[in-house]
């Protein structure tokens, strides 16, 4: 309550409710959708905090602890606690790795909190290196043919021979993984072949169809006199 008195004695007075908020807000919950992403995905997040003021919530991220204010979303804190937003990491220069969500609340006294969220970008296609068949490589019977695939989120491989349809490849789970197929080649006439071979990734990346020219061979050889 304000008063003032002037020379006469004459008393106005004036009187508004005050709050006082020297507490920080305090984020409950946040999460990331999805946590693996590539370059030009849309990232969704979702904020819940404990406040009992209204304020604002800022969403932005940062790389390596550089802020990229470009990507800043200003949202209001409602009587519901919460925020979302959403945006295009459209960086098209960021290296893969680990990379961090920041989020900041702060509420009409001023009071801020900050709380991060981690994800993963994947800007890298997978790598193919094969090992069977050789260049030229002749082979017969059940053959198994074999690549390395240099890829950390690795989804699927697949192998083709010519222009059939494409088979998936069994692969083991590491970021250097092995993946292996039994060809039976009976079916095949003794000719020249191609093997192509192609990786996806979790984030749909590919590493196109890399190939390889082998000869398959079941026939002994004609002896006559």
């Amino acid at each position: 309550e304000i008063r003032a008195n002037d020379s006469a004695n004459w008393m106005s007075t004036l009187s508004y409710d005050l709050n006082v908020d020297n507490n920080l807000p305090i984020i409950t919950s946040l999460t990331l959708n999805p946590t693996l992403i590539k370059t030009n995905n849309i990232l969704d997040i979702n904020l819940t905090a404990s406040e009992n003021l209204k304020g604002n919530c800022e969403i932005f991220y940062s790389i390596n602890g550089i802020s990229l204010t470009s990507h800043l979303v200003n949202l209001e804190l409602t009587s519901s606690k919460g925020c979302y937003g959403s945006f295009v990491m459209d960086e098209d220069s960021l290296n893969s790795g680990t990379k961090y969500i920041i989020t900041r609340i702060t509420d009409l006294a001023g009071n801020t909190n900050i709380k991060n969220i981690s994800f993963e970008l994947d800007n890298n296609p997978p790598q193919i290196t094969i090992s069977n068949p050789s260049i030229n490589e002749v082979v017969g019977g059940t053959y198994e043919l074999s690549i390395i695939v240099n890829e950390t989120h690795l989804n699927y491989v697949q192998y083709k021979i010519n222009s059939e349809s494409s088979i998936l490849m069994n692969c083991t789970s590491e970021n250097i993984s092995t993946c292996t197929a039994s060809l039976n080649t009976f079916p095949y006439e003794d000719n020249n072949y191609i093997a192509y071979f192609k990786a996806v990734d979790d984030v749909g990346l590919d590493s196109g169809w890399v190939s390889r020219s082998f000869n398959i061979d079941n026939n002994p050889p004609e002896i006559s006199f």
